[in-house]
């Protein structure tokens, strides 16, 4: 059994959908305040509603990610919580696509949380790597 988005990578219909994606995220506006995204926490730090977006960095994609929080920052709010994952592993066919065949590095991790930072995104969730 292999991860079903691989073939698709390979292929480049994986990128065609997140393209087609993005677009429809474009024509969205989204209203923070219905969103509630800078009211997530509640009493005693839980989070009960409100909006996190998680992103997984993946490995060779700085640009891809900086483009991620660009619209975040423009689009929605730089008071979103945003969750920086590093847990992508590189599994089944994912070693024979060069571009996935490794876990990110901390230097990669580190331009991307730096990059969050520059554009005054507030609430970045940070993970160790």
């Amino acid at each position: 059994m292999y991860p079903r988005y691989l073939p698709l990578y390979q292929n480049g219909i994986l990128s065609k959908r997140v393209e087609e994606s993005y677009h429809i995220l474009e024509s969205c506006h989204l209203c923070p305040r219905d969103c509630s995204v800078n009211r997530l926490k509640e009493k005693k730090g839980i989070a009960k509603k409100g909006l996190l977006i998680r992103h997984l960095i993946l490995p060779n994609s700085l640009v891809k990610s900086e483009n991620v929080l660009k619209f975040i920052a423009k689009e929605i709010s730089k008071n979103t919580y945003i969750a920086l994952m590093t847990q992508y592993f590189p599994a089944n066919r994912a070693p024979q696509i060069p571009e996935l065949n490794r876990r990110i590095s901390r230097e990669e991790y580190n331009k991307v949380l730096d990059f969050a930072h520059f554009l005054g995104l507030n609430n970045i969730l940070q993970q160790e790597i």
